[in-house]
């Protein structure tokens, strides 16, 4: 499958590395930086603590991908010949879905790593995957495929919830900025709501939660045969699923081996994978997940292990070495020190008793400082002959805190109360000119979306919107909202949640919070707004007048709060509006 990228083991090799992806792309960036060859980067963030690698030889600057654009075309194929590039890598699905749609446009001499067009739909398609293992007998959740509301109602009333939406692809060709990521709800409520915003995007899967931790292998493949493996159980992972901020390797599962073994031998795969699975230790059962048809957020435990998957890729892409013999331990741990920052944070406030959750007591957190004390633990940043990465990530991480207890100092009452004569004088001034006005809140589906209607139809000489900071969009209003903003005539029913954008949040002249909470997450979340955001309570001359959240309050909760917020939208003096 990959002959034709085989290039001369004596030839030098200026390798562009291309990611965005700190993991996976340091990895790499290490890996084959050590075995020597020139590493061009490319395509990265800014702020990548991987650009401070000692291994990087240049970083060039490209433009965002535009489909069919030879103007592009001509920049990437520049970028290649001015640097002699012989082999470019993609770490992330992002950066690899532009190299699929133009890699027969390339020269011959500049070889991509990437798969065949028909094996790499298959290997990201969720939907087809889940069809191949199934019929190769691997075991799987409880699953459906569904294209319209009815179908996914019958599957609902089908299976036991919590239910996991998953779409058929993390990204697209029209979306490379946004990833589609795997969700769950844990009521009818939720549910119904995801599949509306699942079905804007074309088909997905539901399936019934399976509880265990998460599991990888790793392979390396030519034509199907696996050339070199590894496994990974996660130790820390986010709540409710998702990419391990602490992870251990251990010794091949054999049913996760033959699994794997079987889905490489059917796709006839060539290159990086890895299999993702479920393991619920105390049962023994296991689940497949889905293929990860690229490097895999985990990887520097890979190496750090001795399972050097980047310097091997290269060696079976360039001269097709297949003797990938090397002693892989299977006792070391793996730390991504930012990642598991926030997971200490959502650890500690998390119901430690609900099996749907991957939490886990203090007690055995604090035993996992043994593996540190013995030598077994590694961090991802981190390596002797290459410190900068990780001293950049730690300044970053004592930054990110500083300013989150700079912010929580800032909103204390104290603090409120001294400042805020200033900030009224503030809001008055910008008042004057105010086009845009935001109201935020936490979900967006009581508060905020009340404010906005409420001021529209009785202000209305500006553009007045509602947002919150809740992740789950297109949620609707409970019914004690709805009910109680009639009797102010303002109609809820249509209304559906929207989670504040830093667009919106740079187009806004005001944006007005309601609580002390919704502050600190303003300051927190979009710090660039911070001179344009203020309490509701500052068009009032009375103090601490905040409208507290009425979510799951019964309907004359509602109505104070709505009075409280008819009230303060009312001391918004019209004619400080300028006309439009």
């Amino acid at each position: 499958m990959f002959a034709s990228l085989y290039l001369s083991e004596s030839k030098c090799l200026n390798i562009l590395v291309l990611g965005t992806d700190n993991q996976s792309f340091l990895a790499v960036i290490r890996s084959l930086g050590r075995a020597g060859y020139e590493i061009h980067v490319a395509w990265c963030v800014d702020n990548s603590d991987a650009l401070a690698s000692r291994y990087i030889f240049s970083r060039h600057q490209l433009s965002p991908f535009r489909a069919n654009d030879p103007l592009w075309l001509s920049e990437f194929q520049n970028l290649l010949a001015s640097n002699s590039i012989n082999l470019v890598i993609p770490c992330t699905d992002s950066v690899t879905i532009p190299l699929q749609a133009i890699h027969s446009q390339l020269s011959s001499s500049v070889k991509l790593y990437v798969l065949p067009r028909v094996l790499f739909q298959t290997a990201n398609s969720k939907n087809a995957m889940y069809l191949i293992a199934s019929d190769l007998g691997i075991p799987l959740p409880k699953s459906a495929t569904v294209s319209s509301v009815e179908e996914a109602k019958l599957v609902l009333d089908e299976f036991n919830g919590p239910w996991v939406f998953k779409p058929e692809f993390s990204y697209s060709g029209e979306s490379l900025g946004a990833r589609n990521s795997v969700q769950k709800a844990f009521n009818r409520d939720e549910a119904n709501q995801l599949v509306s915003r699942f079905l804007s995007r074309g088909r997905f899967q539901i399936q019934e939660n399976f509880i265990g931790v998460g599991t990888g292998v790793e392979v390396l493949c030519d034509q199907g045969e696996i050339l070199m493996e590894f496994q990974h159980i996660r130790i820390h992972e986010p709540l409710h699923g998702g990419g391990s901020s602490y992870r251990k390797g251990i010794p091949v599962h054999p049913g996760m081996r033959e699994a794997t073994q079987k889905l490489m031998a059917r796709l006839q795969y060539t290159g990086v994978a890895m299999a993702e699975f479920k393991w619920n230790q105390e049962s023994g059962q296991w689940i497949f997940i889905e293929l990860n048809a690229r490097f895999w957020g985990s990887l520097p435990l890979a190496v750090a292990s001795g399972a050097d998957f980047p310097r091997a890729l290269v060696e079976l892409l360039t001269s097709g070495k297949h003797s990938m013999t090397s002693k892989i331990r299977h006792d070391l741990f793996a730390r991504n020190l930012a990642l598991d920052t926030e997971w200490m944070t959502a650890n500690f406030h998390a119901d430690k008793k609900d099996p749907t959750l991957s939490a886990l007591p203090w007690s055995t957190v604090l035993k996992e400082g043994l593996t540190l004390v013995c030598g077994k633990e590694r961090w991802d940043s981190l390596a002797v002959d290459d410190s900068a990465p990780f001293f950049r990530e730690i300044i970053g991480i004592f930054r990110a805190k500083a300013k989150a207890l700079f912010r929580t100092i800032v909103c204390t009452k104290v603090f409120l109360a001294a400042t805020r004569m200033w900030r009224c004088r503030r809001l008055r001034q910008r008042l004057y000119l105010a086009r845009s006005i935001g109201f935020v809140c936490h979900g967006n589906i009581c508060r905020s979306p009340f404010a906005a209607l409420y001021a529209q139809k009785n202000i209305g000489e500006t553009r007045f919107f509602s947002a919150g900071f809740h992740q789950t969009e297109f949620r609707s209003p409970p019914a004690n909202a709805i009910n109680a903003a009639l009797g102010f005539d303002i109609d809820l029913k249509d209304h559906r949640s929207h989670r504040l954008s830093q667009e919106d949040a740079r187009m806004a002249d005001i944006l007005f919070v309601f609580d002390r909470k919704n502050l600190r997450d303003m300051h927190f979340s979009f710090p660039e707004a911070t001179e344009r955001t203020f309490l509701l309570s500052d068009l009032s001359r009375r103090k601490n007048q905040e409208v507290d959240d009425p979510w799951d309050h019964d309907m004359e909760f509602f109505c104070e709060s709505y009075r409280a917020i008819q009230s303060l939208v009312h001391a918004i003096p019209k004619h400080h509006f300028p006309d439009k």
